[in-house]
């Protein structure tokens, strides 16, 4: 999604690098960062994209499939369905399960926000009715699903809740489970209480609060892993201090916590709890991708590894050092695409980011990123083509 209400996809080749970028949509109306599209692979590898368009009255989910496999060039028309529930439709989330496709989103805002799902029996193409999913009295902000195997795994975190924590749950055999197995209720229920759930990273004893859940990866073994922000406070409101990153394993009969990766610095915007982000390698989830504050106000996309269950970690920048102090860089939410090859690891977008709605200020323009060849969208007719970054 760009700041003139563009909803875009790009292929990348992993035999040759070569990338093609299309607009699936250009009717948002309202440029905000938090419509966040989604991609989902059909099992007949015909392609899904997801997106809102988040705004006051916007209740609508949309959604369009691709016309052949693993092809981004033709599209059918766009689909929508509409949430029952309030107003503020977004973070779409498929995610395959028992034979079946859900789709996970949030309704609502950072205070109220709850969490619904629907569910497809057919690719993806028709959604059943709103299910409810979480409705915490203390705000559910984040989650984060991820499915391995027989299980679907959930992370939780809220950095604005009355106890706020990183929580983690999964859903087997028809009911909801705690990290060790305890059967909480059935996956049919919403789920209402957070202390029902496994308290992976508890922020109020910490003192430093409020953490924010980033990522959720199982390893081979089926362990979930989480990456999570906490936030120093240091000033008043809280919205001055800097973000720490944080990672945690399930051992099997524990989370292990590991010590603190980098301090990544303050937040990107004027924006309180904006910070830059976090990404676990969707292959190896013992390396982090951080958004790190360095020099003047520039921010470097860093990659840190542990290989003592997070003891003791070691790094490396990924993106080039930026010296320039009239006009910083800056350069965040550093993603893992799903199944890669290690030749695209982790993509970030990079540029000027001052608010996270377009219409708002000053806004942002950013270019998405790749390590090694850095890339920019340049429109060309109706196409988004990657052209080298000078």
């Amino acid at each position: 999604m760009d700041s003139r209400g563009w909803v875009g996809i790009t292929a990348y080749d992993h035999n040759d690098g070569a990338t093609e970028s299309v607009r699936v949509s250009d009717e948002l109306d309202w440029t905000d960062d938090h419509s966040s599209p989604a991609i989902h692979v059909r099992d007949d590898d015909r392609l899904i994209v997801y997106w809102t368009d988040r705004g006051e009255g916007t209740e609508n989910m949309d959604y369009a499939i691709s016309e052949n496999a693993l092809d981004i060039s033709s599209w059918g028309s766009t689909q929508s369905f509409t949430s029952a529930d309030v107003e503020n439709v977004d973070y779409p989330q498929p995610v395959p399960w028992d034979g079946e496709l859900r789709l996970y989103y949030r309704v609502g805002g950072h205070i109220d926000g709850k969490w619904k799902y629907r569910v497809s029996t057919d690719g993806g193409e028709t959604y059943g009715s709103e299910q409810d999913f979480v409705d915490l009295v203390s705000e559910a902000i984040y989650i984060h699903p991820y499915q391995h195997e027989d299980r679907l795994h959930f992370a939780l975190g809220d950095h604005r809740m009355d106890t706020p924590a990183i929580r983690h749950w999964y859903l087997e055999g028809g009911d909801y489970h705690e990290s060790d197995g305890t059967v909480i209720q059935s996956g049919d229920q919403e789920l209402t209480d957070e202390t029902e759930l496994t308290l992976v990273y508890d922020g109020e004893a910490s003192g430093n609060n409020p953490p924010k859940q980033y990522d959720l990866i199982c390893d081979g073994a089926g362990r979930p892993h989480v990456a999570f922000t906490e936030h120093v406070e240091t000033g008043e409101g809280g919205g001055d201090g800097d973000y720490r990153a944080r990672w945690a394993k399930w051992d099997g009969s524990e989370w292990v916590i590991g010590s603190e990766i980098v301090e990544m610095g303050g937040s990107l915007p004027e924006e309180h709890y904006y910070e830059g982000g976090l990404s676990l390698d969707s292959q190896d989830p013992t390396r982090v991708y951080a958004s790190v504050e360095t020099d003047n106000r520039n921010y470097q996309i860093q990659e840190w590894s542990t290989d003592d269950d997070g003891e003791s970690w070691s790094s490396k920048d990924l993106s080039p050092a930026d010296e320039s102090v009239t006009r910083p860089t800056k350069r965040g939410r550093p993603i893992s695409p799903r199944g890669h090859q290690n030749d695209l690891p982790v993509i970030w977008w990079a540029g000027r980011y001052d608010h996270f709605n377009y219409s708002q200020g000053s806004g942002y323009d950013t270019k998405v990123q790749r390590q090694d060849t850095p890339t920019e969208y340049v429109r060309e007719g109706n196409n988004w083509i990657y052209t080298d970054h000078s």
